[in-house]
């Protein structure tokens, strides 16, 4: 009589990314049923509606520079964005530069 050996499984840790991910699974499956699997963005209280704006800031290092951000209607501006000037070494400087105005783009 010949027999098989089941392969041991290793232990996986469940990480706070894995839960949340499940989560949402779940509740998409959720409302894709009550839906009738007609779902919309905002049904999963997304917004779709995108703004681009030109934001300004003041590198400590740099100066002045300005960089085009793209958002949702109801995202906040950032505070901060890093500076993407190139320093002599022709690396992006990266500084954290707080942010200073906005303008449609």
């Amino acid at each position: 009589m010949a027999t098989t050996s089941t392969p041991r499984r290793t232990a996986v840790r469940w990480s706070a990314a894995d839960d949340a991910a499940l989560d949402a699974i779940l509740s998409l499956e959720r409302i894709w049923g009550e839906k009738g699997g007609h779902v919309t963005l905002a049904d999963l209280g997304l917004d779709a509606r995108l703004r681009v704006l030109s934001i300004a800031a003041n590198c400590i290092a740099h100066g002045n520079f300005a960089r085009e951000w793209v958002g949702c209607l109801g995202e906040l501006l950032p505070e901060e964005i890093a500076c993407d000037l190139h320093g002599l070494d022709g690396r992006a400087c990266g500084m954290p530069s707080r942010v200073r105005s906005a303008e449609i783009h």
